[in-house]
């Protein structure tokens, strides 16, 4: 997506809070469809691909956007760590000369400071401490049970018979856009 794009995007306003993006669909109607399309319906082939085109443009949308998204988190992460890394033990040498006897030191954008933290373990070789724990402590291991929908729909298919808790989906024809 362009520069460009992102500035006809009306749903990427600097300022666009969440709330101000759930709008209704009247609104929504005025925002996405042009002003001769606003009572627009479907009524042959070329209206109804206009509508498919735009609902598959707004899905591959969401993914660049998600691409996007994901893309500046990590940037935006690496470059927290960067000033961590780089900054860190500077930063705490300095407060901790300013402090004047307290834990915290408030700056115009942000604060420093120290917080407690409790002793806790740190798991170094999972297999010998789940060993231990089956020994001592069965409690602290956790058994996850799920269901394999494969073999139950290999077995109705096969037997025919419905296991109690379970329910048959007819199928069918479903409606999709792709």
């Amino acid at each position: 997506m362009t520069n460009e794009e992102w500035d006809d995007d009306p749903f990427l306003e600097a300022k666009a809070t969440p709330e101000e993006l759930e709008v209704d669909d009247e609104t929504l109607a005025a925002q996405l469809l042009p002003a001769d399309k606003l009572s627009f319906s479907i009524c042959d082939a070329a209206s109804a691909s206009w509508v498919v085109r735009k609902i598959v443009e707004a899905r591959a949308r969401q993914e660049r956007i998600k691409e996007w998204a994901a893309a500046e988190t990590k940037a935006a992460r690496r470059e927290e760590e960067f000033f961590q890394n780089r900054f860190g033990p500077e930063l705490e040498a300095w407060m901790s000369e300013n402090l004047g006897g307290k834990k915290t030191l408030r700056l115009p954008d942000g604060t420093l400071g120290y917080r407690r933290t409790r002793m806790k373990l740190q798991i170094a070789d999972d297999e010998a401490v789940l060993s231990w724990c089956r020994q001592n402590l069965p409690d602290a291991v956790r058994v996850k049970e799920s269901i394999l929908k494969t073999p139950l729909n290999e077995h109705l298919q096969d037997t025919g018979e419905v296991p109690p808790g379970c329910e048959i989906d007819p199928g069918g024809d479903e409606f999709c856009v792709r």
